[in-house]
């Protein structure tokens, strides 16, 4: 199977459970560009970008969003609101009922001129 065909079945089939403060949160990987993110870091890359929003902290690697875990990082769905200032390269144009949006790695953005950064709007 080929490498990029192979990466896209992981990434559609796996589900990552962790529990978050006695919690169980379902976390999906998401394909970005035919190339899988990491599931779980151990430490975050010196490029991530940190968000916080109501009073959660996520952290964004390559369009990707993470959260702390008791053995590092692990993958967890975009939250709506999020604000992030930088969108990766793999980023694409996406106009939808008039209005332009950027989708990376599944995820649909908005750019904010006033906060001069991209929000993280329900697709």
């Amino acid at each position: 199977m080929h490498h990029a065909v192979r990466w896209l079945v992981v990434a559609a089939a796996l589900i990552v459970l962790t529990g978050c403060a006695g919690h169980v949160r379902k976390t999906t990987v998401v394909s970005v560009g035919g190339s899988a993110p990491a599931a779980r870091l151990a430490v975050l890359p010196s490029h991530h970008e940190t968000v916080l929003l109501r009073g959660v902290r996520y952290y964004v690697v390559d369009g990707v969003f993470y959260r702390r875990h008791a053995h590092g990082y692990v993958v967890t769905r975009a939250p709506v609101g999020a604000v992030v200032r930088r969108l990766p390269a793999n980023v694409r144009v996406v106009r939808l009922h008039g209005g332009r949006y950027y989708r990376v790695a599944g995820v649909y953005y908005r750019y904010d001129g006033r906060r001069r950064a991209y929000v993280v709007v329900d697709p």
